[in-house]
C-alpha cells in the first residue's frame, strides 16, 4: 500500500511516508471531536461540558446492555416518549441516566425543549 499512494504525496518514498503520517497523526482526535459534537447534536446539548462524553457513552453502554435499537432510542429520547417494549426505558439505570441527562439540559443557555417555534 506504500509504493501506490507514495505519488500522491512525494516523489521521494521516504518523504512521503513521512508526509502521509503527519496527515494521518491528527485523525484520531478530529475524528473523536467530531463524534461527540454529533452525539451531543442527538442529545440536544449545544454547549461543551466536561462531562458529556461520559454521560454518552453511559446511554450507549445502556442501549448495548438491554439490546436497545439505535434509531429508536434517539427517536424516543427526541420526542420524551419511551418506546413500548423497550425494556432499556423501564430500567432504574436509565431514569437515574435520564435525571442527570435532564439536569444537563436544564444547564445550557439554549435548551431546545423550551425554544418557541415559528
Amino acid at each position: 500500500m506504500r509504493k501506490p499512494c507514495s505519488p500522491l504525496f512525494d516523489p521521494d518514498e521516504d518523504q512521503a511516508v513521512k508526509l502521509a503520517e503527519e496527515a494521518l497523526s491528527g485523525f484520531t482526535e478530529a475524528f473523536q471531536q467530531h463524534w461527540l459534537t454529533g452525539m451531543r447534536a442527538k442529545l440536544g446539548m449545544f454547549q461543551q461540558e466536561e462531562q458529556d462524553e461520559v454521560l454518552i457513552k453511559d446511554l450507549l453502554v445502556m442501549m448495548q446492555k438491554h439490546h436497545a435499537d439505535y434509531t429508536n432510542t434517539f427517536r424516543a429520547l427526541t420526542w420524551d416518549q419511551p418506546e413500548e417494549g423497550n425494556i432499556l426505558f423501564g430500567t432504574k439505570e436509565f431514569a437515574e441516566w435520564r435525571e442527570r441527562w435532564q439536569a444537563r439540559l436544564g444547564r445550557q443557555s439554549r435548551n431546545p425543549r423550551t425554544l418557541r417555534r415559528s
